[in-house]
């Protein structure tokens, strides 16, 4: 798995979700629900907390892999991340030892500033399903078919270099409406356009 340059601008540093905000908050219990749980919610007897889980729902040619942990944990899970670090994560998917997320985890490079920071959002909100867990699968060991795809085929994306805004939701998305919303993230970078989640 290709490595890149964790790399973040330094207004990052200094970046505070609202934790009050019940508008943010709301929208980031809708957008997790349609992106986050489905993958990372426990298949093991852990109360359905966002511990991780085999993901039998991939090819097998890509071989066995489990979603992370992404409960308070402060060890096995985010619990210890700054909101700037889950920024640049969900940006980017460059995490800050400079490892990289694999194609299968969506990188939200397109959408809109407010849609990440509702996603941070839940992350820090008191939803049970984010209380802290210790539990976490080996670490994925990819195959042959996983690395050439990482090394050739995709990329880290960059971080918009202007701000991004929700945009009239009565009017299409470039290719993200035609291609699916939920999916526009697997489109080559030029051809996707800003967008705002559901």
């Amino acid at each position: 798995m290709p490595n890149f340059p964790y790399n973040p601008p330094p207004e990052l540093a200094a970046l505070q979700v609202p934790r009050n905000d019940t508008v943010l908050l709301e929208r980031g219990f809708k957008i997790a629900a349609i992106l986050c749980k489905e993958c990372h919610r426990s298949d093991r007897d852990d109360g359905g907390k966002m511990s991780g889980s085999l993901r039998t729902d991939l090819p097998t040619m890509f071989g066995k892999v489990a979603s992370l942990n992404i409960t308070h944990d402060p060890i096995h899970g985010i619990g210890a991340w700054t909101d700037g670090k889950l920024y640049y994560f969900l940006r980017t998917g460059i995490r800050k030892d400079d490892t990289w997320a694999p194609p299968f985890m969506p990188k939200f490079a397109a959408i809109a500033d407010n849609d990440v920071k509702a996603i941070i959002a839940w992350l820090r909100s008191d939803d049970p399903d984010l209380a802290s867990s210790n539990r976490e699968y080996p670490p994925n060991k990819w195959n042959f078919l996983v690395k050439f795809l990482t090394n050739t085929a995709f990329t880290a994306p960059s971080l918009p270099q202007a701000p991004i805004v929700v945009p009239d939701s009565t009017q299409p998305s470039g290719l993200g409406a035609v291609f699916g919303r939920r999916f526009v993230w697997l489109l080559p970078v030029p051809f996707r356009r800003p967008y705002q989640i559901g």
